[in-house]
C-alpha cells in the first residue's frame, strides 16, 4: 500500500525494510505495492511505503519469510493524521 492510497488509521504507517537479496522492482505488486529498490552492489533490497496496520506488517514480513530473504534493518515512523 503507497502513501498515496492509504487510508489513514491509527495504526497507518511508513516502513523502510531491508533485506539481504535483490528482489527485482516487479514484485512491488506482491508486497503492498511497497516501492522496492534492488542494491546489487550491497546484495540488499530496500522495501519502503505506508502499511495500514500490523496484520498487514505481519503478512508482509511472513511472505519476505517464506521468500528466505532475511530482514536486516526495520524502520518504522507514524503516518501524520489527515
Amino acid at each position: 500500500m503507497t502513501e498515496r492510497n492509504a487510508t489513514w488509521s491509527p495504526d497507518l504507517a511508513w516502513y523502510r525494510i531491508t533485506v539481504k537479496g535483490c528482489l527485482d522492482r516487479s514484485w512491488s505488486g506482491h508486497f503492498l505495492s511497497l516501492a522496492i529498490t534492488p542494491d546489487p552492489k550491497r546484495g540488499e533490497t530496500v522495501l519502503k511505503g505506508m502499511v495500514r496496520d500490523q496484520t498487514a506488517l505481519l503478512g508482509l514480513l511472513t511472505r519476505l519469510h517464506d521468500m528466505n530473504l532475511p530482514i536486516l534493518r526495520l524502520v518504522r515512523r507514524p503516518a501524520q493524521g489527515r
